[in-house]
């Protein structure tokens, strides 16, 4: 593991507690200095070269310690860089900019703290590729895989800092549903469902317990009779009034990972038996349709081979163009990637490949 520098700044925090209230001054329009035991300790105040100097340095040694800080979340040491920044907190004379990216920072430990060794947040359906009409069943999991209790209340106290008193917050599930339907003329369909989930009792795991949200949704509700492939990605985010896992506390969002369901039309089984072959027939055939819905059914080991197959036709100047489109519209679901929109800019995408 890196071995952190942290230089202390105590050789600088007079000079630059100095240096930052002039600061302040200077900004006010203050051009004496006007900082109280001035007279009393002329040479404390900084020229205005010391005080450039000051800053500068600080910026440094803060920068170097917020670099290995990185380095260590990087590296998954998140219990350890939590307490470098806690004894970093207490320096007098932090430069208040560099306090807050600190912080900034152990949140980001605390989050991935979280999300990675205490807390799993996972969507599980109960199979992944539907026909039309079909009930998506599946189920939100949060699991804890911390080894100590946790616990979330479903609603706690925070002070609001402005001196209105405590605040009362509550825990949700933040639910979204995103739905695609392609159209092979590269073009692509999609709506967004969201809604927040409330928790009404507290939630308490021991040691490898789950909670558990079901997951049902009626896919003949959206144009039953429609010939086009379809998606649902289904997305899920927890926001805690707070998380106590055993005496520790954290204020950390937790964002599950999704879970995505492939709709396909009625009489559309036939594809997914030797689907590249079948992509080349609707390719001969100029049948988009086809094309797309065989193109979603190849599987990973024959990708490149998919790939391979688009990128020549791409470039032959005898593919029409709404097969080009239809080709596109395939690559947008094979590789998930909606950033490329024409023809030049995938085939820069398949050369990036190899091809």
């Amino acid at each position: 593991m890196i071995q952190p520098m942290l230089v202390p700044l105590n050789r600088l925090l007079r000079g630059l507690s100095l240096a930052m209230l002039a600061l302040s001054l200077m900004a006010c329009g203050t051009v004496e200095a006007e900082v109280e035991g001035a007279g009393e300790n002329p040479e404390e105040v900084l020229s205005d070269e010391e005080l450039q100097a000051a800053v500068e340095e600080s910026d440094r040694i803060n920068r170097r310690r917020y670099e290995e800080i990185e380095a260590i979340i990087a590296e998954g040491d998140l219990k350890g860089a939590i307490a470098m920044i806690d004894e970093m907190s207490v320096e007098e004379g932090l430069d208040p900019k560099w306090r807050s990216r600190f912080q900034v920072l152990k949140i980001r430990a605390k989050r991935d703290l979280a999300q990675t060794k205490l807390l799993r947040g996972i969507i599980r359906l109960n199979r992944y590729r539907f026909a039309i009409g079909d009930i998506i069943k599946g189920e939100v999991v949060l699991e804890n895989i911390s080894g100590r209790e946790v616990f979330i209340p479903a609603t706690s106290e925070v002070q609001s800092g402005d001196g209105r008193g405590a605040l009362a917050t509550g825990t949700f599930f933040h639910r979204k549903v995103t739905y695609h339907e392609f159209v092979p003329s590269n073009t692509v369909i999609m709506e967004t469902d969201t809604a927040n989930i409330r928790v009404d009792e507290d939630i308490r795991l021991a040691p490898g317990e789950s909670f558990r949200i079901p997951i049902e949704l009626d896919t003949g509700m959206r144009n039953k009779g429609g010939r086009m492939l379809r998606s649902y990605v289904f997305d899920c985010t927890l926001h805690p009034a707070e998380i106590m896992v055993g005496d520790e506390m954290f204020n950390v969002s937790l964002p599950f990972r999704s879970a995505e369901a492939r709709v396909y039309p009625l009489n559309a089984e036939h594809l997914a038996i030797e689907p590249l072959d079948k992509v080349k027939e609707s390719f001969r055939r100029r049948t988009p349709t086809h094309l797309h819905l065989a193109a979603s059914l190849v599987g990973v080991d024959e990708m490149e081979n998919l790939y391979g197959f688009f990128y020549l036709k791409l470039r032959d100047p005898k593919t029409p163009d709404y097969m080009e489109l239809a080709i596109m519209t395939c690559l947008r679901i094979c590789s998930g990637d909606s950033g490329p929109e024409n023809k030049e800019s995938w085939l820069a995408w398949l050369r990036k490949r190899g091809l």
